[in-house]
């Protein structure tokens, strides 16, 4: 089972195309089941009881920008959905979340990119809404072996980006500016007002995404759009000791602002494949190395990979399984200035399978040769074995 989660509700936009994607996946994959989390007071809670779907609903507050004294029902809120959702991500182990706009997208996705789940964002809006602006920036992974993470690297990096139509100047009218006109829905005013009694509410036109114009007649390039997908590349340097999970800042390389607004940032998370070989405990580099238990009975002399090298090591006779060696400034550079961690070389005995039998003739003449003076934790553990029938039977008499 692959359980998808999808996080959003507001005035339906958001939440019938969530609705309509995951039974699409349904149908496609049966595998798939979709986990919905919404708002109880968004649509969601009257649309969301209906469906086929497992959900959770939260009791979130919007954010109040006139009435900013009402924020802190907003916090309150945040902390217990945040709880909230942390016990269904533990129960339900999502491995993607679709995030599709409104207030429990928002926390949703955030918690998703805070214990690195995978996000994808669907917007239903003309204009994307704070929650796709905010985390349309993690849409972008790199991935490294283990040796460019630790030293650093220049990684090139090619990706699509949305930039404004060079037709129509991101209008989406044809003839740019000039072939705008005033929203009917809206009258201009880019907001939408409703009463009911003595209440009044108000929200962004959808036809005009709020700017309260619409092309008279829509751009044949970019159809309406305002906005175009170009290729890219950007040179990424990605500094020394970088760990999974970090994320690159690159400054106005991200979505472009609507018509002439500056453009967001791009933020670049590094992924680490691991090694067969290497490990990491902060600044200190592990690294296993396997030898037979001859080699460990009498010692020997052998190069051991590091990361930007081979040393040559000499392991002496008698190491035993488990045996660490510190080789001092061969680890991770903590950081500018600061000097390298150690390497920690940890010895792997190999015991020998497959024998011949010459060879386990060899080695049963060997374990009779083999005495306690030789095997001294062997003699030790017998010793304490012997004795632990006898202080059992006393402690059985005091009783």
């Amino acid at each position: 089972m692959t359980r998808i989660v999808f996080a959003g509700g507001g005035t339906g936009g958001h939440l019938y195309p969530g609705i309509a994607i995951a039974r699409a996946l349904k149908r496609i994959d049966s595998s798939i089941e979709p986990f919905f989390v919404g708002a109880l007071r968004g649509i969601e809670r009257d649309v969301l009881p209906k469906t086929e779907f497992p959900h959770l609903l939260l009791d979130l507050h919007p954010l109040y920008r006139r009435a900013v004294w009402k924020n802190w029902l907003t916090t309150a809120g945040a902390f217990g959905a945040w709880r909230r959702l942390g016990a269904m991500v533990r129960e339900e182990r999502p491995a993607l979340v679709v995030g599709t706009g409104g207030y429990a997208a928002g926390l949703m996705l955030a918690y998703a990119v805070g214990h690195r789940i995978a996000i994808v964002q669907q917007a239903g809006d003309s204009l994307p809404g704070l929650t796709a602006r905010t985390f349309s920036r993690w849409s972008l992974e790199i991935y490294l072996n283990f040796p460019e993470a630790a030293l650093g690297c220049e990684k090139v990096i090619a990706f699509e980006r949305a930039e404004d139509c060079s037709a129509c100047r991101g209008t989406g009218a044809a003839g740019g500016a000039a072939g705008l006109i005033t929203c009917t829905r809206c009258a201009g005013e880019g907001v939408i007002r409703k009463k009911a009694g003595f209440l009044s509410a108000r929200r962004e036109c959808l036809g005009c995404g709020g700017t309260g114009e619409v092309p008279r007649v829509r751009c044949e390039l970019c159809e309406g759009a305002g906005l175009v997908d170009k290729q890219r590349e950007y040179r990424v340097r990605v500094p020394p000791g970088a760990t999974g999970g970090t994320t690159q800042r690159i400054p106005k390389q991200g979505s472009p602002g609507r018509r002439g607004g500056p453009a967001g940032d791009l933020h670049v998370i590094v992924r680490v494949r691991p090694h067969p070989i290497f490990g990491r405990d902060g600044d200190v580099l592990t690294c296993d190395v396997a030898v037979s238990a001859v080699e460990a009975a009498l010692g020997i002399e052998l190069d051991v990979p590091l990361l930007d090298g081979e040393v040559r090591m000499r392991i002496p006779p008698g190491t035993q399984p488990g045996s660490v060696f510190r080789l001092r400034g061969r680890g991770f550079p903590p950081g500018a200035g600061l000097p390298r961690g150690d390497a920690h070389v940890r010895i792997a005995v190999e015991t020998p399978v497959n024998l011949s039998d010459d060879a386990r003739g060899l080695l049963e003449r060997l374990g009779g040769l083999l005495g306690d003076e030789a095997l001294p934790r062997r003699r030790a553990y017998r010793e304490a074995a012997r004795g632990a029938p006898a202080r059992a039977s006393e402690r059985g008499g005091e009783s």
